[in-house]
């Protein structure tokens, strides 16, 4: 509890003052009657609660002199610095409070107060401002020049109401098509409305390059108005809404687990000759990869006994970005046994002969297969496909 003792000890000059300001949208945060009240100037004196505006209401965070203090200095970054008799001493570094553009405030005494929930940064980070120190001639806090956005709120005289030009809403998740940019633009990003001339312009505001591919940026209120006022824009003219968690990342296209296996198919009949149909033994996944013109390349194609394998390359404009490698099971291509009817395919250099015959032994696609003709020769050849054994000469 903040004694008579304080306030006169205040009131006398007998302890340490530094008079600071905020020049620039954020508000210093004090504690008044177990109540978090805002101003945006104030006349502060080192106390052993902590440094303590005029009225006893202290400031947050608790900054407290060590004993012997002799003065204390801010600067424009809100480090705060003890001046003792055989040196200095860091305090801290105050916290500034930033809010929406459209939060309404309620006076109390010579703060306001809200029940919305503000940003908080540092002093010289954007949009919060510096602090300018040993300013004032009041030793009274001075209200925040602000009042509520509905025009409803109490004014001051030093109050200056600035009626919305724009809107800007940032979406929830953003994806950045980077085919046709890899900046980050805040038209691509949000939903800006108000009026067209500055509309326009806070289109074009520009965020920096979008994240490499697989990666997310975060996007924050104070960012947002960072960004805009580096602009040349008043933050103060717009309604500014970021909400909780919101993302940029780059735009993505999915390739199905049924186009990888359609492209085993196809390797598949390219190399043997014929058409299958391959079931998966490891669940392949749909994957995300950049946007641009896709190929799958399948390579390292191995058919053991009725099972194939191979490495599937994924590549977006002639760059691989997935390699995996996959395991199919051919249950539709069923061994040659003995006594089975083949066909047989005689190669030489000058013709290509074709005959039924029997297997004598058993076989898998890929194999080596004996088979014996109807007039009794016998012939070892490798089985292509089903039930065609081919034999070179």
């Amino acid at each position: 509890m903040i004694t008579n003792l304080f306030i006169a000890a205040i009131a006398a000059g007998t302890m340490p003052t530094v008079s600071v300001r905020v020049e620039g949208d954020g508000f210093l945060r004090f504690a008044k009657n177990n109540q978090l009240v805002y101003c945006r100037q104030a006349k502060l004196t080192a106390t052993a609660q902590g440094l303590m505006a005029s009225d006893g209401s202290i400031l947050i965070p608790r900054l407290v002199a060590p004993a012997g203090t002799q003065k204390v200095e801010v600067s424009m970054d809100g480090t705060i610095t003890a001046q003792l008799a055989n040196g200095h001493k860091q305090m801290g570094r105050l916290v500034i409070a930033i809010f929406d553009a459209k939060t309404a405030f309620v006076k109390v005494g010579n703060y306001v107060s809200t029940p919305a929930r503000p940003t908080l940064t540092n002093p010289g980070e954007w949009v919060a401002g510096v602090i300018r120190s040993n300013t004032l001639t009041s030793t009274t806090t001075e209200p925040a020049p602000i009042v509520a956005s509905n025009g409803k709120g109490p004014k001051t005289a030093a109050a200056k109401f600035y009626e919305p030009k724009a809107e800007v809403s940032l979406n929830v998740k953003s994806e950045i098509d980077t085919e046709k940019s890899d900046k980050i633009l805040l038209g691509s990003i949000a939903k800006v409305s108000g009026d067209p001339s500055i509309v326009e312009a806070l289109n074009r505001v520009d965020f920096g390059r979008v994240p490499l591919f697989g990666s997310r940026r975060g996007m924050t209120l104070i960012n947002v108005r960072a960004n805009i006022a580096a602009a040349g824009i008043d933050v103060r003219k717009l309604t500014i809404n970021v909400p909780e968690g919101a993302t940029v990342e780059s735009k993505s296209q999915v390739v199905t687990a049924t186009a990888i296996d359609e492209a085993v198919n196809q390797a598949f009949k390219t190399k043997f000759g014929f058409e299958t149909k391959v079931e998966e033994k490891n669940k392949v996944n749909a994957i995300a990869v950049p946007t641009g013109a896709l190929t799958i390349d399948v390579s390292q194609l191995n058919l053991n006994n009725t099972e194939i394998s191979g490495i599937v390359d994924i590549a977006v404009k002639g760059k691989i970005t997935n390699s995996i490698h996959v395991n199919y099971s051919l249950p539709s291509l069923s061994m040659v046994k003995r006594g089975d009817v083949v066909r047989l395919r005689l190669i030489s250099n000058f013709a290509r002969v074709e005959v039924n015959a029997k297997a004598t032994t058993i076989g898998y696609l890929g194999q080596s297969i004996t088979v014996q003709t109807d007039n009794g020769s016998v012939h070892t050849g490798i089985l292509i496909g089903p039930s065609l054994v081919e034999v070179k000469l």
